[in-house]
């Protein structure tokens, strides 16, 4: 199983334990970055800096390879319900 196809398998598990309209369930939170981000890119990490900032660094060439983007993108609070801004660089 390919990094890839790993990352489907979790959304998908984590998908399917949500239910719809039940507050209770722990939910699945996704956003798009297709109008943000047209640098071609083969890897993704996420650092979670602060209770309220999340940083997705994209790259070329694996984990270890070239930076093409960053995206910091910085919450009202830590609850993350809100988001306060998104910075490229």
């Amino acid at each position: 199983m390919s990094v890839t196809d790993h990352g489907i398998e979790a959304l998908r598990k984590a998908a399917s334990l949500v239910t719809s309209g039940d507050t209770t369930e722990t939910k699945l939170r996704t956003f798009s970055v297709s109008g943000m981000l047209s640098e071609t890119y083969d890897y993704l990490s996420v650092n979670y800096a602060t209770a309220t900032q999340e940083i997705y660094t994209f790259k070329t060439g694996g984990s270890g390879g070239t930076t093409v983007a960053t995206l910091t993108v910085n919450y009202t609070d830590s609850t993350k319900a809100n988001v306060s801004n998104v910075a490229k660089t």
